[in-house]
């Protein structure tokens, strides 16, 4: 039997795990997330990343065996049986296909414990190690990017080196979904996109070299409403710093909530008030903006940040418990229709080929505390990466190994 490799790694939270067959002629195998299996009847069924479905076939000969996350060849695999395969595990299934369906002689699976517990590490590493910010400079010759990167003493430039042989992602138009990135290139970050990376920073803290990139044509936006067509889902909004009107687009998978008014003021302190915010944070027993970098690799849930579980790659930890992205989750959801015109928002959104129109990922409305006295800068450069960091819109569902 030919040898089985699997292609690049897996992208954790639910994601992608690409795994495919060498050289001679063969079936081209299928890989997804088990949503039924039938030991008795042999069976089972995979979804794919892309939503697409597939009856599975096992036949009695077939050679079925478990590999560890992460594992690139079959060195480590260990025979299981059938029976051992259950929903939610991630498989690789080859052999011939009739009538629609795949009569597999080969499965290849990953369970999903070890899914969850690599996830888990992962999002652990992004949350203590990674580094996340606004873009601000790119030069493209010497693989670097300069980023706004919040820390203890508040936002300050940082230098980002892409290793040579580093993992560089980037976020599909749209999609806060880690599964959805694409590889990608310094050559595509542009400045004002939004950066995390994982890596290790130099001794002196001004330059961080960075194993593994993900970035995202993100943009905050705070705005007050100048119309509402639920029925389309299209919201037009004032930019508060630009004062132009935007289209925003609102699709079905949006974050839509509404601050609590206590939480919206503590907020506000937090973004706002200096040391005034770092008394709110600790007085609820979390970090100020301080804390550590989002969590989750930029594949849970999942941007290189977290959906709930962080995201994946959408869910888990959080931004060394992030006071904007606990908040939003804890917040209740509304509909497009609740939204009144001349009511304030912010708005996580990603950029189209059309600049005139951009696409929601998180909306947020009740903000009025925190736009009332927005510091120095722009009310959006004041927001940061909360989009990356937190909230259940960015890393929320279906991430991968990284942020989410």
């Amino acid at each position: 039997m030919s040898r089985i490799w699997i292609a690049g790694a897996m992208l954790l939270c639910g994601s992608t795990v690409g795994l495919f067959a060498q050289a001679s002629p063969a079936p081209k195998p299928v890989v997804g997330t088990v949503t039924a299996a039938d030991a008795a009847n042999r069976t089972l069924t995979l979804k794919a990343d892309d939503g697409t479905e597939t009856k599975v076939k096992v036949a009695g000969t077939a050679k079925v065996s478990q590999i560890p996350v992460g594992e690139t060849t079959m060195t480590n695999a260990k025979p299981t049986e059938l029976s051992a395969v259950s929903t939610g595990d991630r498989v690789v299934a080859r052999g011939p296909s009739a009538d629609g369906v795949l009569n597999a002689t080969l499965i290849v699976v990953m369970s999903k414990s070890d899914i969850a517990k690599k996830q888990q590490a992962d999002q652990a590493l992004w949350a203590t190690k990674g580094v996340s910010g606004i873009v601000t400079a790119v030069d493209k010759g010497s693989n670097t990017v300069t980023i706004n990167s919040r820390g203890p003493e508040g936002v300050k430039p940082l230098k980002i080196v892409v290793a040579e042989k580093a993992t560089v992602k980037r976020y599909a138009e749209g999609s806060v979904k880690y599964a959805d990135a694409v590889a990608s290139s310094v050559a595509d970050i542009e400045v004002n996109d939004q950066v995390r990376a994982l890596g290790a920073k130099s001794e002196d803290g001004a330059s961080y070299t960075a194993e593994q990139v993900i970035s995202g044509a993100f943009r905050n936006i705070a705005a007050t409403i100048k119309s509402v067509d639920a029925a389309n889902g299209i919201l037009v909004v004032t930019d508060l710093d630009t004062k132009k009107p935007v289209n925003v687009l609102v699709g079905k998978d949006v974050n839509l909530k509404k601050l609590a008014e206590m939480a919206a003021n503590m907020m506000a302190a937090q973004i706002n008030g200096g040391a005034r915010g770092g008394a709110g944070a600790a007085g609820m027993g979390m970090r100020p903006n301080g804390g550590a970098p989002g969590a989750g690799g930029p594949p849970a849930g999942g941007f290189p940040g977290g959906g709930a579980a962080m995201g994946g790659p959408g869910g888990g930890m959080r931004r060394g418990g992030d006071m904007m992205g606990m908040a939003i989750d804890r917040s209740p959801a509304i509909t497009l229709s609740e939204l009144k015109k001349d009511e304030a928002l912010i708005l996580s959104v990603s950029r189209t080929k059309d600049p005139s129109k951009v696409v929601a990922i998180t909306i947020l409305a009740g903000v009025e505390p925190i736009l009332a006295t927005p510091a120095n800068g722009s009310r959006a450069s004041q927001l940061g990466t909360w989009n990356l960091d937190g909230g259940a819109g960015m890393m929320g569902g279906g991430g991968g190994g990284g942020p989410q």
